[in-house]
């Protein structure tokens, strides 16, 4: 079986997911951290963050509604490469490892 779509993962997440809220300022993983899942933002906004030499941090973009964060690092069996922080309340679509796993691996 090919790999799923972003559409066909984002239908799978809003269906299997764990709806999850957020507000300003909560972090939904850390950078360096081990992956234990993925999320599908819904509505708010996210931040991305990563850490440089020089002891501060650095924007790795703000993903937007409908766009997955964490996905590639599970795929890639890497650690997070980025803080994942919400700007604002934020509503996401929480998907397990072993979840996403199983959809790319059938």
């Amino acid at each position: 079986m090919a790999n799923p779509t972003v559409l066909e993962l984002a239908k799978k997440a809003k269906e299997k997911g764990i709806p999850l809220s957020f507000e300003k300022g909560q972090v939904l993983y850390y950078e360096g951290h081990h992956p234990f899942g993925g999320f599908l933002i819904d509505k708010g906004r996210v931040g991305l963050k990563f850490h440089v030499k020089e002891g501060r941090d650095k924007s790795a973009g703000s993903p937007l509604e409908g766009e997955f964060i964490g996905l590639e690092e599970i795929l890639q069996d890497k650690p997070y490469a980025s803080t994942a922080m919400c700007l604002v309340k934020t509503r996401v679509y929480f998907l397990s490892r072993p979840q996403i796993e199983s959809w790319f691996h059938q």
